[in-house]
């Protein structure tokens, strides 16, 4: 099968969608498909991932000095992909998130797939973004132009509707009318390998980032998305280090200005860690290095992070929010809290490390919980899709 998949800024693995797109075609190809990328712009990460077999990756080149690089990039797709048509047609067109939109005509004779990892107008939704703030910041998926991007793109210009959780599946439902059987709910998958570490690597990568010898708290994801959450730990960490000394590690890729000035202001800036975007070895070596991890999120579509902390084994603290509750379970392998509750956040935290042996046995259920997610099963759902839209095509 001959497989266009479009996704922006690849490789890359400092993100939910980022990561799908990174292993779900090393996993297609691996199947034996013929898989061409079409990327906005090659990611520079350590990550080692270019053309391999059944891989080719196409870089759609845009102008450094002109504005929009996205829309460049949508502008610019159609002609890339039919250059690339000349040689060989694709028999599926997938595109991870939303691409491409504008045009009511399609690209491709192909059928046409989306990817949607959480709906836009629930993030702006839970995050209370009012309309100034969307109309200053137009890089953020909350801008003002995005809800009617995502209307299109989920109404006209997709055949078939992936999902990586059923709560999006219900939101895209319940807020599109979309009907059940044009979306597909596949999970997202993991790699369990690499986060069992040995004493020396976790002292080698302790020195390296400059975390102290107390307990580690670890948060991994955006550090300038208020979707995240990470300004509701900051808050509920001022309170725990009243009761405990511990570092908060903070990992992930965004501009850390304002959570750098609201840890001073809180007075935590001493015991706060800001590690930024990591390669994939030293983010595995950080979740086997804390104690805890936490994820605060006011909304998520799925939850990578969730997976890569029960793939170490540790203990969690989420918030009870989107898809969250598919992953991990209250009282089984993670404590579940209401979001922006700081006190129930705060207090979530001090009892686990008062209270720490009595979460040893959370360890082995975290890693069992990992059992219905892999990319391999990801990728072998996603395939039998594409076959079915293309039987249908042909019909």
């Amino acid at each position: 099968m001959k497989i266009a998949f479009i996704t922006s800024d690849y490789p890359r693995l400092d993100g939910g969608a980022y990561r799908y797109a990174v292993f779900l075609v090393r996993e297609l190809a691996k199947l034996g498909h013929k898989v061409t990328v079409f990327t906005s712009e090659l990611y520079d990460t350590h990550f080692e991932q270019r053309e391999t077999k059944n891989l080719k990756v196409v870089e759609v080149k845009i102008s450094k000095r002109l504005p929009y690089p996205a829309l460049q990039f949508w502008l610019l797709l159609p002609k890339a992909i039919r250059k690339a048509e000349k040689a060989n047609l694709f028999d599926i067109l997938h595109f991870n998130g939303y691409s491409y939109w504008f045009l009511k005509k399609k690209i491709s004779s192909a059928p046409h797939i989306v990817t949607v990892h959480h709906l836009v107008r629930d993030a702006i939704k839970n995050t209370n973004q009012n309309i100034m703030y969307r109309l200053l910041n137009v890089s953020t998926e909350t801008n003002i132009v995005y809800p009617f991007l995502e209307r299109r793109v989920i109404s006209l210009n997709s055949q078939k509707i992936i999902c990586v959780s059923d709560f999006t599946k219900k939101r895209i439902t319940e807020t599109y009318n979309i009907p059940f059987d044009d979306i597909e709910t596949i999970y997202n998958g993991i790699e369990v390998d690499g986060y069992i570490r040995t004493k020396q690597e976790l002292e080698e990568i302790k020195n390296v980032l400059q975390v102290p010898g107390t307990p580690v708290i670890l948060y991994v994801g955006r550090v300038d998305d208020t979707r995240k959450g990470l300004d509701l730990l900051l808050v509920a960490f001022k309170k725990l280090a009243e009761s405990i000394d511990a570092t908060l590690l903070i990992v992930g890729p965004g501009n850390n200005t304002r959570a750098k000035k609201t840890a001073q202001s809180l007075g935590i800036l001493k015991n706060t860690v800001f590690a930024g975007s990591v390669d994939e070895i030293t983010l595995k070596k950080c979740y086997a290095l804390c104690d805890l991890y936490v994820f605060p999120s006011r909304l998520e579509g799925f939850g990578l992070p969730l997976l890569e902390a029960s793939a170490a084994g540790k203990p969690i603290i989420a918030t009870n929010v989107g898809a969250i509750p598919e992953l991990v379970k209250m009282g089984i392998n993670a404590t579940l809290i209401h979001p922006d509750d700081v006190s129930a956040l705060s207090d979530s935290m001090l009892k686990f490390f008062q209270h720490r042996e009595s979460h040893e046995h959370l360890k082995a259920r975290a890693i069992e919980s990992l059992e219905k997610f892999s990319w391999k099963t990801t990728a072998e759902k996603t395939s039998r899709l594409y076959e079915q839209l293309i039987e249908r095509n042909v019909e």
